[in-house]
C-alpha cells in the first residue's frame, strides 16, 4: 500500500524491494504486521508522516534501518521478534505506551534507533532487546519506561547515547 490509511487490517508476509514492505507513506489503526520484510528500510510501514496507533508488529525484518518501522511514530504498539541492521524495531520515530520484547539490532539499538535528536520513548516497556551497542535504545530521550533484560555485546546494555 501507498499512501492512505489502513484501519482494522492484517499484513502477513508482504515484500518491498525498497520501501515499506507492507505500507509505504501511509498511517495504520488496529492493524497486525507478521513476517514483511523490506530489502531497505521499514520491514512494515516506511514514511515520514507516517503513524502506527494500535498495532502490532510481529517478526518483521528490514535489511537496514527499522525492522518493523522506520520513519514513523507509534503509540500503543507492541513489537515482537523484528529485527534490522540498525532499530531492530522502530528508526527515526518516537514512541508512547508501546512495548517492545525480543527484538534485535545487528549494530544500533534493539529496539529503537534514531539518527538525530528530538526522538523519545515515553512509559514503554523495553523487555530481551539485543544489538551491538544501546541493547534496548540508541540516542533516544526516554520518559518514565522500564528496561528489563536488554542486552548489548558492545556499550550500553539499556541506552545508548540517549537521555534518561
Amino acid at each position: 500500500m501507498y499512501g492512505g490509511s489502513a484501519v482494522n487490517c492484517t499484513f502477513n508476509s508482504n515484500y518491498a524491494s525498497n520501501y515499506g514492505g507492507a505500507i509505504c507513506v501511509g498511517s495504520a489503526l488496529n492493524c497486525t504486521f507478521n513476517n514483511n520484510s523490506a530489502r531497505n528500510n521499514g520491514g512494515a510501514i516506511y514514511g515520514s508522516s507516517s503513524s502506527a496507533v494500535n498495532c502490532t508488529f510481529n517478526s518483521n525484518s528490514a535489511s537496514n534501518y527499522g525492522g518493523a518501522i522506520s520513519g514513523c511514530s507509534a503509540v500503543n504498539c507492541t513489537f515482537t521478534n523484528n529485527s534490522a541492521s540498525y532499530s531492530g524495531a522502530l528508526n527515526d520515530g518516537s514512541a508512547v505506551n508501546c512495548t517492545f520484547t525480543n527484538n534485535v539490532a545487528k549494530r544500533y539499538g534493539g529496539a529503537m534507533r534514531a539518527q538525530g535528536d528530538g526522538y523519545t520513548a515515553t512509559k514503554c516497556q523495553f523487555i530481551n532487546n539485543t544489538a551491538e551497542n544501546g541493547g534496548a535504545t540508541y540516542q533516544i530521550t526516554v520518559n518514565d519506561c522500564n528496561f528489563t533484560k536488554n542486552t548489548a555485546t558492545g556499550y550500553g546494555g539499556a541506552m545508548y547515547m540517549g537521555i534518561a
